[in-house]
């Protein structure tokens, strides 16, 4: 890759972020995408893929974290926070745990303009409702791309964290089971009656 004087009529000066990756918009290279080298490195363009090393956050400039997209999911009823952990079966399931600071990863959170929900540890894993079923456990499995996988996709609003997914014509809320900690997390019929359905988005500066 070169730096080269900006010209908006050359399709290979321009880039899309898609499924957590920077694709290349130029024909020719479609399937393109920037991958990262080592510490120093150079940046090259290679085939688009699930690799760690294509996976981009989009920030504000400036050296300052983007606050609004780096944080963890927060009960509004209590100090409980949605972590990722292996249950022994090698799924990482989501368990409602007392909220740590920004050292405890395994409970920040990258969420994106298209819905996913990336694990900070692992930015090719996004949080996922399985089917969507009633009381399904969620997980983090590997992100789509393109970022068309409606289990991946959620909304943080007054109903509460969504799940995109439609399963028996409904969309269900994350559901952390009143006031016990370190239990799975479940995906149940939202309800504002629930308080271990209120969940926040809660942004955390990394060092």
């Amino acid at each position: 890759m070169l730096a080269a004087t900006c010209d908006g009529s050359k399709d290979d000066q321009k880039w899309a972020i898609d499924g957590g990756r920077l694709r290349n918009k130029r024909g020719a290279t479609l399937e393109k995408c920037i991958r990262a080298g080592s510490e120093g490195g150079r940046f090259t363009m290679q085939d688009c893929s699930t690799d760690s090393n294509q996976q981009v956050v989009q920030e504000d400039a400036g050296l300052s974290q983007k606050s609004e997209a780096i944080g963890h999911l927060r009960l509004t009823s209590r100090n409980t926070c949605a972590e990722s952990h292996d249950d022994n079966g090698g799924y990482l399931h989501l368990w409602g745990l007392a909220c740590a600071g920004s050292d405890q990863v395994d409970q920040i959170v990258v969420t994106l303009t298209n819905g996913q929900i990336r694990s900070f540890s692992d930015l090719t894993k996004c949080l996922d409702a399985n089917h969507g079923a009633q009381n399904e456990y969620l997980y983090f499995s590997g992100c789509t791309a393109p970022a068309n996988r409606l289990e991946q996709q959620f909304d943080i609003d007054s109903s509460g964290l969504r799940t995109r997914a439609v399963y028996g014509g409904i969309r269900r809320c994350v559901t952390a089971e009143a006031d016990v900690e370190g239990t799975k997390l479940t995906q149940t019929v939202c309800s504002p009656s629930i308080p271990g359905q209120q969940w926040t988005f809660e942004p955390v500066a990394m060092p």
